[in-house]
């Protein structure tokens, strides 16, 4: 999945809701899955959320009570957070689930 092609999903699904990292592997892999393992899938999709959050179509950040709550990080530190948590995952095999690494909102 090329990076115009991801932002439209992301541009898209944010319209709509928040999005979960799992909802841009999902993108990723039914892009790319027939072409490469589950691990490339997650660093490609890694890769993607962390230039969507450098480039402001993402705000980082997770649910709790009152709703959608930004990290209070960088735009640099936070993108930087997201590729290497999911490098991290993609490395050692793992999966990633509904809500981890991050809920992504649009910017406002």
């Amino acid at each position: 999945m090329d990076y115009g092609e991801l932002r439209e999903f992301a541009e898209e699904a944010l319209s709509y809701d928040w999005v979960q990292m799992v909802d841009i592997i999902a993108a990723v892999q039914r892009s790319d899955g027939a072409d490469v393992d589950g691990t490339e899938v997650l660093r490609r999709a890694g890769d993607g959320a962390a230039r969507l959050v450098r480039d402001g179509v993402l705000v980082p950040g997770r649910i709790g009570d009152d709703g959608f709550e930004p990290w209070t990080s960088t735009v640099d530190d936070s993108a930087e957070r997201i590729r290497r948590e999911v490098h991290e995952v993609a490395d050692r095999g793992g999966e990633i689930t509904l809500g981890d690494i991050a809920w992504f909102a649009a910017p406002d």
